[in-house]
């Protein structure tokens, strides 16, 4: 279960990626764009029932373009942060729609966490329309296509 609040074109706003089970959560909290380059910059929070981590997480428009090509190219894709601070890594587990997500928080000169949980179709699609959504509320890179089932649309 994925959502992504709808607020004004300046206020903040969520990304959650969720299973079944409520203490398995990825949630990136946007924050003010960097000022030099334009990239998305977020809080990001992942959590399993027995672990939490958070930390930044910037997005370049370039990166996300080249996350949604591998995305539509194979259906396994990984999102980095542009200052070397985590990743998301989504992959697929099976032809009928599971997912294994896997996010880093932490880069190598900082302490670093990295959890893994399952989940499927019906959080990844609306997760990865709600980034790109994110990253064309702000204008920045070119409008990318939502993502669909069976490709960009």
């Amino acid at each position: 279960m994925t959502s992504s609040s709808k607020t004004s074109h300046d206020a903040p706003s969520a990304i959650k990626l969720e299973t079944n089970d409520n203490s398995k959560q990825l949630l990136l909290q946007q924050k003010a764009p960097d000022p030099y380059t334009g990239d998305l910059c977020f809080r990001i929070d992942v959590a399993s029932a027995t672990v939490q981590a958070s930390g930044p997480f910037q997005i370049s428009p370039a990166g996300l373009s080249a996350f949604q090509d591998a995305w539509h190219a194979n259906k396994k894709a990984e999102l980095l942060d542009v200052n070397g601070d985590g990743r998301i890594l989504l992959e697929t587990i099976d032809q009928l729609g599971h997912f294994k997500v896997t996010v880093q928080v932490g880069g190598p000169w900082a302490d670093q966490a990295q959890l893994s949980f399952d989940t499927d179709q019906t959080a990844v699609i609306p997760f990865i329309d709600a980034v790109r959504s994110a990253v064309n509320r702000r204008g920045r890179g070119k409008a990318l296509g939502k993502v669909g089932r069976g490709g960009t649309e």
